[in-house]
C-alpha cells in the first residue's frame, strides 16, 4: 500500500509541473498551440495515471483507514 501511495505521490508531482508548465505557457508570449496540445495530452495521459491509482487504492482503504489518512494530513 505504500508502494501505492509513493507512486501515487509521483503522478500528483508530475501533474502538478505539468499544470504549472501549461500556465507558464499560456501567459507568456511564444504561446503556440501546438505546445500547448503537446501538454494537454501529457495532462491527460498523467490523470488517466491518477485515476488507476486512486481505484487501486480505494480498493485497500477501509472507512477508519481512510479517516486516519484524512486526520493525518
Amino acid at each position: 500500500m505504500d508502494l501505492m501511495k509513493g507512486k501515487r505521490a509521483t503522478q500528483r508531482a508530475l501533474h502538478t509541473r505539468l499544470r504549472n508548465e501549461a500556465s507558464q505557457l499560456i501567459q507568456s508570449s511564444q504561446f503556440s498551440a501546438p505546445a500547448l496540445r503537446v501538454l494537454h495530452d501529457r495532462l491527460k495521459n498523467c490523470n488517466d495515471g491518477l485515476r488507476v491509482f486512486n481505484e487501486q487504492l480505494e480498493e485497500h482503504l477501509t472507512d477508519e483507514k481512510a479517516a486516519e489518512d484524512y486526520l493525518s494530513v
